[in-house]
């Protein structure tokens, strides 16, 4: 009977170490796979590429090309740039290459390029007010009847350029802010200074 006793204790003994080994790997088991579960799943951190700061437009650094330089000129509502070159002679409103107070003779044979903006308060669609334009006597004196209009945007806006045979060439275009509609008169061969017309058509801003 002691050897019964014995032999069950030693039986007792050997289940016991059995069943703990086998909690103690199971233990190991569990760890390691919850260890795995948590690097797997790691949420993934997306790295966010800021925009440049947009520039202020109505304070553009001056840019240069085959013409040189540019200068933004601002008014009330607006703003532009002209070449840096040009002026507005005194009790005048129209940007030009030349002053005409201060012409040298080395100057007769130059060009004279102008350009300045009107504007006229309207609740007028802007192909209303175009076909309104074309009936004035001071309109026809320019062009006669050899006259067309041309599909445009400036600054984002719908334009309509009123083509005459000769210069001046006028850009009618209506502020989105104001009941007024603009005037861009340009005083010379747009086609002979293409560059100056382009230039200022699409620096043209609104500014208010």
């Amino acid at each position: 009977m002691n050897k019964q006793l014995l032999f069950n204790k030693e039986q007792g003994s050997t289940l016991l170490f059995v069943i703990f080994g086998a909690l103690i790997i199971a233990l190991a088991a569990g760890a390691f796979f919850w260890m795995s579960m948590k690097t797997t799943s790691a949420p993934i951190v997306k790295t966010q590429i800021s925009s440049p700061a947009p520039t202020n437009a109505a304070n553009p650094t001056a840019t240069t090309s085959a013409q040189g330089s540019w200068k933004r000129v601002s008014e009330n509502d607006y703003s532009f740039e002209i070449p840096s070159g040009w002026v507005l002679p005194s009790n005048s409103s129209e940007y030009s290459n030349l002053d005409p107070a201060k012409i040298s003779d080395s100057d007769k044979n130059k060009d004279y390029v102008k350009f300045s903006v009107s504007s006229e308060q309207t609740t007028q669609s802007l192909s209303d007010y175009v076909k309104s334009q074309m009936q004035l006597p001071q309109i026809k004196a320019y062009g006669g009847a050899n006259f067309s209009t041309q599909n445009l945007t400036v600054n984002s806006q719908s334009a309509v350029r009123f083509i005459m045979g000769t210069p001046p060439q006028f850009v009618y275009v209506k502020n989105p802010n104001k009941p007024v509609i603009l005037s861009l008169n340009f005083f010379f061969d747009v086609d002979k200074y293409a560059e100056i017309y382009n230039h200022i058509l699409s620096s043209f801003k609104f500014t208010k």
